[in-house]
């Protein structure tokens, strides 16, 4: 029997074992690749398919895609200063040229993919719908829209 034969015929088997573990296994395989985004998106259709409609699911679907959402954070410089709809941390510094003109501006930065922003904030109002006692996720919305520089959502949360 080669490979591809054998992978085939085991697949049945798999998907019955992994059909009768636990969500709390679930879970486990999710926090345990928050470092791969890759693993973590295979981690979260297993959650999603096994049903779970309980408050760790849509805490661990908000945390995908917040974790996934973020393209670049670090230092960036630009020769314009920082618009206000940018999410600039700290301070911004003014870089000159030896004769003192302002050359740009330094400053440290995230940028979100709206996309997957949205459907963070989409899934943790899911979870808050469904348990609107656990401020945790209500907290967690409102660091979020905090980091996006979404004021209103931040406002209204």
């Amino acid at each position: 029997m080669n490979i591809k034969t054998a992978i085939i015929t085991t697949m049945p088997v798999m998907a019955l074992l992994f059909a009768s573990c636990s969500t709390k296994a679930l879970y486990k395989e999710f926090y345990n690749s928050m470092d791969n985004a890759e693993a973590m998106s295979r981690a979260i259709e297993r959650i999603r398919h096994s049903g779970d409609q309980s408050a760790d699911r849509y805490v661990a679907e908000f945390n995908y895609y917040v974790n996934t959402a973020l393209i670049h954070s670090g230092m960036t410089t630009s020769t314009q200063f920082p618009s206000s709809n940018e999410n600039v941390e700290g301070e911004i510094y003014t870089l000159t040229d030896s004769t003192g003109t302002v050359a740009g501006y330094m400053y440290f930065t995230q940028i979100w993919d709206s996309l997957k922003a949205d459907s963070a904030l989409a899934v943790i109002d899911q979870g808050i719908a469904l348990h609107p006692d656990r401020l945790d996720m209500r907290y967690g919305k409102i660091h979020f829209c905090g980091e996006l520089c979404r004021w209103q959502a931040f406002a209204d949360a």
